[in-house]
């Protein structure tokens, strides 16, 4: 192809921009697509299922939520003492505990945190005395899917997660199915 005029010269440059733009953008999203995938690890989704959860309770004695006591929904709460975020959301989850009834639902807040001390002073702190807690490992959290805090999940007398609040929530938490 000869090329007779200056104009048939922009419209190749200009071909050749839009060419490697569309790569750069192509390549960019294939990078963001897989920061999205990365970052499903650390939150639980719907869908996933709990067999049944184990954690020690603030007597480092461990204890099971079982899933197959089918009177009891499960409201778990993801919560670490240093995360600024979760002490902006405790008074959220103190008013949704309130308003639980506890005949049908169950409340655990679980850390990682492996300072029992340290998650006592912590909940006496912040006055979540009515709530359950408990410390699950790092491993076991990172297996649940549970390393992002605040999280705000309902799992099911099954086990299956039906709802998942990531992160600081303030508009209410719909606890209907």
């Amino acid at each position: 192809m000869r090329i007779k005029d200056r104009s048939q010269i922009v419209l190749v440059v200009v071909g050749i921009i839009l060419l490697a733009s569309n790569i750069f953008l192509i390549l960019k999203n294939i990078q963001l697509t897989k920061k999205v995938e990365e970052s499903k690890l650390f939150i639980t989704e719907e869908g996933y299922h709990f067999s049944d959860l184990k954690f020690n309770g603030l007597d480092g004695h461990q204890e099971t939520i079982d899933f197959s006591d089918k009177r009891l929904k499960t409201l778990l709460l993801v919560f670490s003492p240093s995360c600024n975020y979760c002490v902006q959301q405790y008074p959220s989850w103190k008013e949704l505990a309130g308003n639980i009834d506890p005949s049908r639902w169950r409340i655990l807040a679980v850390t990682s945190e492996d300072n029992y001390d340290k998650i006592r002073t912590h909940i006496e702190e912040h006055k979540l005395s009515n709530i359950k807690v408990g410390s699950m490992s790092k491993e076991d959290m990172r297996r649940a899917r549970m390393l992002f805090t605040p999280m705000t999940l309902i799992v099911d007398t099954n086990g299956d997660v039906k709802k998942v609040w990531p992160g600081l929530w303030k508009k209410g938490f719909d606890l209907s199915e």
